[in-house]
């Protein structure tokens, strides 16, 4: 058994031992005290424990821990992810692209040997093992400040207990590795039926088509050639990398390998090489050992898509979601909520391996109004545990982080946010405590205008007033609260 509230990384271990996860009833404070008990007693029969030469368990894991530094990140020890284009970069969360001769490193062109022991993912390597906080590793570092759990422990936790061997292995071969990789992220293309605000032209194709439409306007407007030029000139450049030979020899050598696969877009459904890959993997078997995480618009149904991906040993599927309503249908055109919602309806309906989180970016637009996206879910949720909010926080393009809402603006996020959490604790997940948490810490800690600030606020304000004349909306009539933040000179 296991707190309703909490979600917890053991779910994956539970899965692979034949274990079945049963949950208590929803604000039943009597069975968690149960479930608290039954820990407690398991943890304490764990710590007497003795291995064979006499040693404690604690003993045991920290002559594993000791020789390496704090500041450790598996994902470069076992985690390959691509770039929309095919460049092979650290993380989702790092801008860093690794190159070879200067050259950006391809999963469309470049070998699974050249890409996971090239020179500079083995430096990166052999830095993390000495300790160094790398500037391309910052988003993670300025979560956690803020008390975030980052991606980099969210790793941390599902693989590096399993993998100091890799460690080790690193620092022996100076930072070459022979074991292969055990994490893939596909970001295959940017073919998307949507154009959201945070979002780009290399993650979306849509936008990539209106950013083409109105060229010489954006072009003319230094704040708004800064925002998207780079992203517009990336996005013209994306081949079919993803159904080139050389990436499915990778995939090949790899599958039976892989416990993580982690598929995003664009818009995953839209895009055929996605189910290839997919196919492939059931067909080699290698789809019973592997754990498919995959984000989706979820604007539309494929059932012969989800009957396939039902198939794996779990599935996490997350539902990309920045508001309820016509809110977040101005955050993500031309979506329609009240579709999207019958979607999620449907995948609660799916095989009991098909776990549904809603993934929430975190912006200056919405971060008043995710406390509506909570309670929506739970809402949603009847008979099943309710589907948690995860807080992806956007930091590019930084002109739409939420750090850049007024004073008065970030003062009623506190407020709000202090009391929802105060009022509906009894319901909320841990992740969720945590990404309110880290809002309002963050907002604490910049309260008071910078020039920086001022500056970004803007480029938020061209930003949104020429999409909304692109597009014929209306922010002030969809968002009354944030008016304040376009008025502001």
């Amino acid at each position: 058994m296991d707190e309703v509230g909490f979600y917890f990384s053991i779910e994956r271990m539970l899965l692979e031992l034949g274990v079945k996860h049963r949950y208590t009833r929803p604000y039943r404070p009597q069975t968690n005290g149960k479930v608290e008990r039954f820990w407690r007693t398991g943890m304490k029969a764990t710590e007497k424990s003795i291995d064979s030469q006499g040693q404690t368990m604690n003993t045991l894991s920290n002559s594993y821990i000791e020789p390496y530094h704090k500041n450790i990140c598996i994902i470069p020890f076992v985690h390959i992810a691509s770039r929309a284009d095919g460049a092979v970069h650290l993380c989702c969360r790092s801008l860093k692209v690794l190159e070879e001769s200067s050259k950006p490193l391809s999963l469309g062109a470049n070998s699974l040997d050249e890409i996971w022991n090239g020179s500079e993912i083995k430096a990166v390597r052999l830095s993390m093992l000495k300790g160094r906080k790398l500037p391309e590793c910052r988003n993670c570092w300025n979560e956690e400040k803020n008390g975030k759990k980052s991606k980099r422990i969210k790793e941390n936790n599902s693989f590096l207990k399993f993998n100091y061997h890799r460690l080790k292995s690193a620092k022996d071969n100076k930072g070459f590795l022979s074991s292969l990789p055990l994490s893939l992220e596909l970001k295959s293309g940017n073919s998307c039926n949507l154009k959201c605000r945070t979002c780009n032209p290399l993650s979306s194709s849509l936008w990539q088509k209106e950013l083409k439409h109105h060229e010489k306007q954006w072009k003319s407007s230094s704040i708004l050639k800064s925002a998207y030029e780079d992203a517009f000139h990336l996005s013209k450049q994306i081949t079919k990398w993803h159904e080139t030979d050389i990436f499915f020899q990778t995939i090949k050598k790899i599958s039976q390998n892989l416990k993580l696969i982690y598929i995003t877009g664009g818009e995953p459904l839209l895009i055929k090489s996605v189910s290839q890959v997919i196919d492939y993997l059931i067909k080699t078997d290698a789809y019973k050992n592997i754990t498919l995480r995959i984000n989706s618009n979820i604007t539309f149904w494929k059932s012969a898509f989800f009957n396939k991906i039902s198939q794996f040993k779990l599935v996490e599927f997350y539902p990309s979601l920045d508001a309820v309503g016509e809110k977040n249908d101005w955050l993500r055109p031309p979506s329609q909520f009240s579709k999207i919602e019958k979607h999620i309806e449907k995948l609660l309906l799916l095989s009991s391996n098909v776990e549904v989180k809603i993934e929430c970016t975190v912006s200056a637009y919405n971060v008043l109004y995710i406390t509506e996206l909570i309670e929506w879910t739970r809402k949603l949720a009847k008979n099943i545990p309710p589907l948690p909010v995860y807080f992806n926080i956007l930091h590019q393009p930084e002109f739409q982080h939420f750090s850049l809402l007024t004073k008065s603006l970030k003062q009623k996020v506190i407020k709000h946010y202090t009391i929802f959490k105060q009022e509906k604790k009894e319901m909320l997940y841990k992740s969720e405590i945590e990404g309110i948490n880290y809002v309002i810490n963050t907002l604490k800690s910049s309260l008071e205008d910078t020039e920086k600030i001022t500056n970004l606020r803007r480029s938020l304000k061209e930003h949104t007033i020429t999409l909304d004349r692109w597009r014929k909306e209306n922010f002030s009539s969809v968002f009354p609260e944030l008016v304040e933040l376009l008025n502001q000179e």
